[in-house]
């Protein structure tokens, strides 16, 4: 065919047609009008090739998204056999092209709008994982006493929708270290690295992520995997369905759904004793039943936002055990977001233990993500921006204004307050707080989650909760951080009658956002 005698623009359309990257190139060696369609400056055809296998950001120059596609095809077509520390350039230059199709996933549509189609981002997420081993990978940051790169942790963890798709038949290793770690002691194992909780301990995530895996994903282990193999497709963990957003207020993060479902575990006091007196080294000799209540089903709550139903302030006695409205700390960085942040796109992956080191914190009071090794790599500005998002238009006020002090929390600019009723072994009530957190290595939109679930009621139905009624035997304080996106929360639950440094009546929990039970679309 004399492609020569074609127009640029019908060549460009011929080029979108090949299946391989590889078949472009030879394409653009035909003639002087095919090389010039795969190579014009106005380039249209990588435009169009972007598009068909990326999210595409409106703000993108067609030369810039050019290099981005080649960049991709370069480092996300041939994956590390086995993915290790995440020390290794390749590594680094893998997960920071990752990172990038995580925080610009449905960049194609406007920010808090719920996306109507999967997001090309995601499912090119999916492929990777399917051709490499980056959530297998997990255990041996369990295992090895040497540091492992915390942007794969954090990559691990926004990811965990993939480890519990039946159909993906993922491995679980390292349980015994993950048990250790949910049940051990809050100063062992904190949820957050920091008093202020800025820093969330994604160590911690990942072994609670990984010890609901293994008892929902093994069916040798009779506990969770026959109940979660029944749930439909929209009852089951799914990836977010929107851009991850993140501001200065509550505002300007993903609203959680209303309806959800989860599970909890627990260890016999005895049992719970003796693993805590254990090294180390000797976890794996032991064997300790956890108890899972999957008789009843799954946990379901249905949270409910509305003024209506949160007229009464949040009780200062949970606030007492729950610590759950943001400090002015918290609330002063995430005012701050709105400005210019340092530039550590070059700084050097730090070696840090989460128990031992303090989190990084710039000159701005934002938790400075730490990236590569010294390089010459631009520094993506998708990424950038998602550190340092514009300041969004819906604020009622600013930082500078005289009527709104930056330090103090705000209910409905700072946090929200919710209530919501559900159903375990019994019905049960909840009133709760949740406030968004700064970006966590480089990924906006995480929050934290603070609630108080009672069985024995200590008011009318939640309804009517004084500060001064005293609690009792039928309450249980929940911690946990929302995943980007909204769509699931870990962490742990503990009784308030047991609020001490022990906390021997203790455990994990898991949440994920579900549909609808009414139109069974999602929430």
């Amino acid at each position: 065919m004399a492609f020569n005698l074609l127009a640029l623009e019908i060549n460009e359309n011929i080029a979108t047609y090949l299946d391989h990257d590889q078949d472009i190139c030879s394409f653009s060696l035909i003639c002087r009008t095919t090389w010039t369609a795969v190579n014009s400056q106005r380039c249209g055809l990588w435009r169009k090739l972007y598009a068909k296998r990326y999210d595409t950001p409106a703000e993108k120059l067609g030369i810039e998204l050019k290099m981005r596609y080649k960049l991709r095809s370069k480092f996300l077509r041939k994956c590390v056999d086995p993915f290790q520390m995440g020390q290794s350039s390749k590594e680094i230059a893998i997960m920071d092209k990752l990172r990038d199709l995580v925080v610009e996933s449905y960049s194609d549509i406007p920010m808090g709008r719920k996306a109507s189609a999967a997001s090309k981002n995601l499912e090119q997420l999916r492929h990777f994982v399917l051709r490499s081993n980056i959530l297998d990978a997990v255990a041996a940051t369990f295992y090895s006493g040497k540091d492992y790169n915390p942007i794969l942790k954090t990559l691990q963890i926004c990811l965990y929708h993939l480890q519990l798709d039946l159909s993906l038949r993922k491995a679980t290793y390292g349980f015994c270290m993950s048990q250790r770690a949910v049940y051990g002691r809050p100063s062992d194992f904190p949820l957050f690295h920091d008093k202020d909780r800025l820093q969330v301990n994604i160590d911690l995530l990942l072994h609670t992520a990984n010890f609901f895996k293994y008892h929902i994903t093994r069916p040798e282990e009779n506990t969770l995997y026959e109940l979660f193999s029944q749930l439909g497709p929209n009852q089951k963990p799914r990836a977010w369905e929107g851009q991850l957003q993140q501001g200065r207020g509550i505002a300007d993060v993903q609203r959680l759904g209303r309806h959800w479902k989860g599970s909890y575990a627990y260890l016999q006091a005895s049992d719970m004793t003796f693993m805590r007196s254990l090294e180390s080294r000797e976890i794996s000799q032991y064997i300790f039943t956890d108890h899972i209540d999957y008789h009843d089903g799954f946990q379901n709550l249905e949270i409910d936002f509305s003024r209506a139903s949160n007229t009464v302030p949040w009780p200062k006695i949970f606030e007492s055990h729950l610590h759950g409205l943001p400090t002015p700390n918290i609330c002063r960085t995430l005012y701050s977001i709105s400005k210019p942040v340092k530039d550590c796109s070059h700084s050097v992956i730090p070696q840090y233990h989460p128990l031992t080191t303090q989190p990084n914190i710039n000159e701005t009071g934002l938790i400075s993500p730490p990236l590569t090794p010294t390089s010459s790599r631009r520094r993506s500005p998708r990424l950038s921006q998602a550190n340092n998002p514009p300041p969004p238009t819906s604020m009622p006020k600013t930082p500078a204004s005289p009527h709104i002090d930056p330090s103090k929390a705000t209910k409905g600019l700072n946090y929200l307050q919710f209530s919501g009723t559900g159903t375990d072994a019994m019905r049960f009530a909840c009133t709760g707080i949740l406030h968004p957190l700064p970006p966590q290595h480089g990924i906006p939109g995480w929050q934290r989650v603070s609630l108080m679930k009672y069985f024995d009621p200590v008011s009318d139905h939640g309804h009517g909760i004084e500060g001064s009624l005293a609690l009792n035997g039928g309450c249980w304080a929940y911690e946990g951080v929302v995943l980007p996106g909204g769509m699931m929360i870990l962490g742990r639950w503990w009784s308030p009658m047991d609020d001490d440094e022990r906390r021997e009546c203790m455990g994990p929990f898991i949440f994920w956002n579900v549909a609808d039970p009414d139109d069974g679309k999602g929430d």
